[in-house]
């Protein structure tokens, strides 16, 4: 999982061609409980996974109008295909992933 450190290291990631995010707090328990889960399912994907601080990148939660967390989203090219907030199973992780 790639944590960013930049807002153009995160502009530069999201255009590859299909790319998870998970925007997250570390004060949140929800957004604990689903690394565990997104760790898992990881290992067995092959597109990039990228995580957003939420607290320390204010300005891309609010682009996305991320208003509570965890928020997962997928991005293809640049552009968001999908998104999906609260904590999800494994199960409903990888169909996320698929749909």
């Amino acid at each position: 999982m790639i944590t960013i450190k930049s807002l153009t290291e995160f502009h530069e990631l999201i255009q590859k061609e299909k790319v998870f995010v998970d925007f997250y707090a570390d004060w949140c328990g929800p957004c604990k409980m689903l690394d565990m889960v997104i760790a898992e399912v990881e290992e067995m994907e092959e597109i990039p996974f990228v995580r957003v601080d939420c607290d320390r990148f204010h300005g891309i939660a609010k682009e996305y109008k991320v208003m509570n967390v965890p928020v997962c989203m997928i991005f293809e090219n640049g552009k968001v295909v999908r998104s999906q907030s609260g904590f999800m199973r494994k199960e409903e992780l990888v169909e996320f992933l698929h749909q």
